[in-house]
């Protein structure tokens, strides 16, 4: 799997979350996902949805995203709301936020998505929800009068139409049960799941060396550090239905898997011995994990000690805990 497409699932799968489909496939009929290229102002469309018909069907016809723009404002989003919609979508903002290290970001505000092929009046309240993913990729081939290679700034959007009631609903269940910082589960959605006791692996690791990350580099650098491995966790763990991942606090993440398949866990571990980096920066994971059988609690604990020995032991590999 490629960066880009565990960035799509990973939209996908927010978005779902967010606005409380039951599953991505329902998410999809009501979305669209566009790619744009901010440098050139062109635009690729990576999906349409079954309820976007008629004229945002032009997307496949137009390249620039400046039009593109336009036409989603000016026919989908109510007028009221248009002005802070340009905000968002504009150019600009998706520049000052990427400047900031925002990579995700969302926003929601009144629409009129309807599935006719034109726009129609709304009835009752409807809300449009976007998700959008920044991020800088070198353009093949091209080079600048230094010789140095060009990058050009890109977002994935993702578009989504959602009743107000299950908007707000689903907002407050997402917020309780994520962390703010990488969009991960947090450790209150740890401990509902504790309450029950599935077969499952349990997998818990932490970043080596992160406090000399925080301060060599500076905070704002490990929080960084975190949201890369998040989101290598996210494409090495991608069984979206059976890989539960949680950052429980500072620089600890666990992945619970649900089909308890342990082939499949040391496959995943093998992977995540692969040095990670990004920009000057590089860092390793220790890790530990154990299988539950009877008592999540106790995998849990047998994971953390297993942990504690690969540390103790140079912080290489992985080791697993039995639980007692």
């Amino acid at each position: 799997m490629t960066e880009f497409e565990c960035v799509l699932k990973i939209l996908a799968w927010q978005a779902s979350k967010i606005v409380g489909y039951e599953n991505e496939e329902t998410a999809k009929k009501r979305a669209m996902l566009l790619m744009i290229d901010l440098d050139a102002d062109t635009i690729k469309p990576m999906m349409i949805g079954e309820m976007f018909r008629g004229r945002l069907l032009k997307v496949g016809e137009s390249r620039k995203w400046s039009v593109i723009r336009d036409l989603v404002i000016d026919s989908y989003i109510r007028e009221d709301y248009q002005k802070d919609a340009r905000v968002f979508f504009s150019d600009d903002a998706a520049r000052k936020r990427f400047a900031k290290n925002i990579y995700f970001d969302s926003f929601g505000f009144f629409s009129g998505f309807h599935a006719e092929c034109e726009p129609q009046p709304i009835q009752g309240d409807r809300w449009t929800h976007c998700v959008q993913y920044l991020f800088e990729e070198e353009i093949p081939g091209a080079a600048g009068d230094d010789g140095a290679p060009v990058k050009h700034l890109f977002f994935c959007l993702w578009i989504t139409e959602v009743d107000a009631y299950m908007r707000n609903q689903s907002a407050l269940r997402y917020i309780a049960q994520h962390d703010q910082l990488t969009g991960l589960y947090n450790r209150h959605m740890l401990n509902e799941l504790l309450q029950r006791d599935d077969p499952a692996i349990l997998i818990l690791m932490d970043i080596n060396f992160f406090k000399s990350i925080n301060d060599t580099y500076g905070h704002k650098v490990g929080d960084d550090a975190l949201r890369v491995l998040s989101r290598r966790l996210e494409e090495v763990f991608y069984h979206k239905q059976n890989d539960l991942i949680f950052r429980l606090g500072g620089d600890e993440f666990l992945v619970v898997l649900l089909d308890a398949d342990e082939q499949r866990a040391i496959e995943c571990m093998e992977e995540l011995q692969k040095e990670i980096r990004f920009d000057e920066i590089a860092f390793t994971v220790s890790i530990g994990y154990s299988v539950n059988r009877d008592d999540l609690k106790a995998a849990l604990k047998a994971a953390d000690e297993a942990l504690y020995r690969v540390k103790k032991n140079g912080r290489k590999g992985y080791l697993k805990g039995e639980p007692v």
